[in-house]
């Protein structure tokens, strides 16, 4: 399909009309041409802005501190856009037309104007397309739907309880339990009691378990495991009881505390709860927190860290201990049921046969999945899954392995789940059901099978608990959705039939020069993730006779069948372009069921490069001849891609006003300078609405950016490559926001405890003052391994990025 607007109204609408008719948009899009292409043709040398005439991409706006017009090239009179500015050089380029002096003199020197909107024609890709899906019969597959739609939200749910008079209790990671009648059609809540004045919420802390006593209907106790700071931090374990005058609201003095636990870091809290067949009380805690069990505490028996607990509430106040625990005689603390645990992320009994289940979550190699036996240790940190934890050799006698396990690039942090003994999918029945946080994939695995485990669905987002009500069915609680689910048996899974080749893709008309096919329009980014120093060449693909709504906060909506590609190449020898070396080809699709990603990794021959869905990797010596070092670059898996592409941050990272607010030089219109990437968005009519001018709309600045502030590179970079987990809602649940537009105050960083451990820094402050060495935030993006942010992606540190980071904390006398 062609879509056309009205005729162009500037001096090259004839050169800009037939270059885009036949979309040779080969825009300068990272750090040097894709091979085979010379360096005259793309302008940019890095995967930054490009200097244009010794000066920053374009305007910026008043959301990162304008200045009056910038200077562009006298000799070529600029574009005569500016905003004001100079008048004997035009103003800035490509910046936003007025009346100011310096603006229509670039003009009246022979610039171009941008072109009108929707005044030129547009082809849409037609080669290159999403691939084919097919739908299989859903009698016997699972799905998922809003269990009670008409509920308001809940505030980050972390854990669920049945009562049998058929209500169902909600926690919210804030302090609040919630009440409501189990029936499909319910649309109101009761709050059952709020701790949050008190509760040491985000992050990893909070009010993070919740179980009924089994009399519960009779005695009203209520059961609650939460993080409390005075001083130091605490997990609390305590029991309330529900009011006498009101049955439906826990009476706040009625607490009882059962156990209080020190916490050294604000991670790896653990914090179920479960009542089990025996009728004990069973809690989890994790090792305590930091990396690679720094604390000490898996496999010290004299700590509840890195445990499952069990004790009697009936038997004595608080509690008394069973007396088949198994350090009732010594050799650790008595409360202990199991331990060489690194934090056990919900539990749950098989209501069949009284079987414990407990989620582990991994390190940095494998997810697990345990059965909880009286005395067992689990291993950590000595195993991480079935094999030693950084050592190639250990003694893993009397260590019990777990029953099922997955790689950490197939998910980053299990749930746990159930047993599914329901009636309303008869084939799960015996089925033990557990999820990925990051990933939002679904496991089965039925115990003692021998086969692997197997992915049942792509889930909700950010699952952070199930549930099971008193019927067996099961549901599953959407950390950022806010929303409860439970499971269908007509699901109606999908396969994506992705090609096995790039070129199968048809998405480029060269792969020796790549190309792009008609309608893959190329584009760049003012601020770009870092990628180990990568050339990342971008491209997008819109489904037939679509638009991009553009939000008022910059935000882009993209219809479903929108692709983006992105290219990656590395060049091993700083000294020589010719060592540039392809490395894959990613997509990312939005179709009508969510997102979903796939790479192909390229060939040594660099003719055609092979899907990869498991993620693989590729070895590299980086350095001039006679001074190498070996590197690996990892290719992701499916399921990696989301856990990058967050459903809070809309899953699309990069294209927003701006990133995209900068200039580029088309190859067919050198002569007639750089265009604006939003003037030729809106040139092609593929915006909605019609944007205001660029020079009054945000845009970031490069690192490189002398004409920005510290501030606000640091700001921009820390927007690209943590905000789509760190900001309000983000699945990390701690209170930081690195959105650009978020004030100092509003990131809950400057002079704020590191959730997560000091990070080799004296103070533990995410940023001090005056300190940039000393800030948690440099020393997260210097750091290595499991340290080291972003998670994914990266195995190199960026010394720009972090040099600008630390001068500009380095410049922060105090904090507001």
């Amino acid at each position: 399909m062609t879509r056309t607007r009205a005729h162009l109204h500037n001096p090259a609408a004839a050169a800009l009309s037939s270059w885009i008719t036949t979309l040779t948009l080969a825009v300068a899009c990272n750090d040097v041409a894709p091979t085979g292409v010379s360096d005259a043709t793309l302008a940019p040398t890095s995967d930054s802005p490009a200097e244009l005439d010794g000066q920053s991409p374009g305007p910026r706006s008043d959301a990162f501190s304008p200045s009056s017009g910038g200077s562009g090239s006298g000799a070529s009179g600029g574009n005569g856009n500016g905003n004001g500015g100079n008048g004997d050089n035009g103003g800035n380029i490509a910046g936003a037309p007025t009346a100011g002096t310096g603006g229509q003199a670039g003009a009246d020197a022979g610039g171009l104007l941008p072109p009108a909107p929707g005044s030129v024609s547009y082809t849409y890709a037609s080669s290159c397309s999403p691939p084919t899906e097919t739908i299989a019969p859903g009698d016997t597959l699972l799905g998922y739907v809003d269990a009670f739609p008409n509920l308001p939200g809940f505030a980050n749910p972390v854990a669920f309880a049945a009562a049998s008079d058929g209500r169902l209790f909600i926690v919210e990671q804030a302090g609040r339990v919630v009440s409501f009648v189990n029936s499909p059609g319910e649309s109101s809540v009761t709050t059952v009691l709020d701790l949050t004045s008190v509760v040491d919420g985000g992050g990893e802390k909070g009010m993070l378990g919740i179980a009924l006593h089994p009399d519960f209907t009779t005695n009203g106790h209520l059961y609650v495991n939460y993080i409390v700071r005075s001083g130091d931090r605490f997990s609390r374990i305590a029991r309330f009881t529900m009011s006498a005058g009101n049955p439906t609201v826990a009476d706040p003095a009625s607490e009882l505390l059962l156990l209080s636990v020190q916490q050294p870091a604000g991670n790896h809290n653990g914090g179920d709860l479960k009542f089990g067949p025996d009728g004990y009380l069973y809690s989890s805690f994790g090792d305590g927190g930091g990396s690679g069990d720094q604390y000490g505490n898996g496999q010290n028996t004299a700590s509840l860290l890195g445990t499952v607990i069990r004790v009697d509430v009936d038997g004595g106040t608080p509690y008394a201990i069973p007396n088949d625990n198994p350090f009732v005689g010594g050799g650790g603390l008595a409360e202990i049921y199991a331990y060489g645990l690194r934090n056990p992320w919900r539990i749950s009994f098989d209501r069949n046969n009284g079987r414990l289940w407990a989620g582990d979550v991994g390190q940095r190699g494998f997810e697990e999945v345990n059965v909880i036996e009286n005395g067992k240790n689990y291993g950590w940190p000595i195993t991480e899954g079935i094999g030693c934890y950084e050592a190639d050799s250990c003694n893993t006698s009397g260590l019990t392995e777990p029953v099922a396990l997955y790689p950490r690039a197939q998910g980053q942090s299990i749930t746990g789940g159930f047993v599914y003994r329901g009636t309303q999918i008869p084939w799960l029945v015996g089925t033990y059901l557990y999820a990925d946080f990051d990933t939002s994939r679904l496991w089965g695995y039925r115990y003692g099978d021998p086969t692997p485990t197997s992915e049942l669905i792509t889930g909700p987002a950010n699952v952070s608990s199930f549930g099971e009500d008193l019927n067996g069915e099961l549901y599953l609680l959407g950390y950022s959705t806010g929303r409860i689910y439970t499971l269908t048996g007509s699901g109606g899974q999908v396969t994506y039939n992705i090609p096995t080749t790039l070129s199968a893709m048809a998405c480029f008309s060269s792969l020796s020069t790549m190309t792009p096919a008609d309608g893959v329009l190329p584009y760049e980014l003012n601020m770009p993730l870092w990628s180990d120093g990568a050339s990342k060449t971008r491209f997008l693909v819109l489904p037939n006779g679509t638009q991009i709504d553009v939000q008022a906060s910059g935000e882009w909506l993209f219809p479903d069948g929108t692709m983006w590609i992105k290219h990656f190449e590395l060049q091993t020898d700083p000294n020589a372009p010719s060592s540039r070396t392809r490395l894959e080809t990613r997509f990312l699709v939005q179709s009508a069921r969510g997102l979903y990603g796939f790479t192909y990794g390229w060939n040594a021959a660099e003719s055609d490069a092979t899907l990869v869905l498991n993620g693989d990797t590729r070895t590299l010596d980086l350095g001039a001849p006679g001074n190498t070092t070996s590197y690996t670059w990892n290719l992701p898996s499916q399921s990696e891609c989301l856990k990058c592409h967050t459903v809070v941050s809309g899953g699309i990272l990069g294209p927003e006003t701006a990133q995209l607010n900068r200039e580029a030089i088309f190859p067919a219109l050198e002569s007639a300078g750089p265009l604006n990437q939003l003037d030729a968005f809106e040139a092609y009519g593929l915006l909605n609405p019609v944007q205001a001018s660029p020079g009054s709309l945000p845009r970031f600045p490069s690192l490189s950016d002398a004409g920005a502030s510290l501030e606000e590179r640091s700001r921009a970079y820390l927007h690209s490559n943590c905000s789509n987990c760190h900001r309000s809602g983000g699945t990390t649940g701690t209170a930081l926001d690195f959105l650009a537009t978020s004030s100092l105050t509003a990131m809950a960083v400057c002079n704020v405890n590191a959730a997560g451990g000091n990070f080799g820094t004296s103070s533990g402050l995410l940023l001090s003052p005056g300190n940039g060495d000393d800030s948690v935030i440099h020393a997260r993006l210097t750091g290595s391994g499991a340290n080291r942010m972003p998670p994914l992606g990266t195995t190199l540190f960026d010394d720009t990025a972090a040099d600008v980071i630390r001068n500009w904390i380095n410049g922060i006398a105090s904090c507001p």
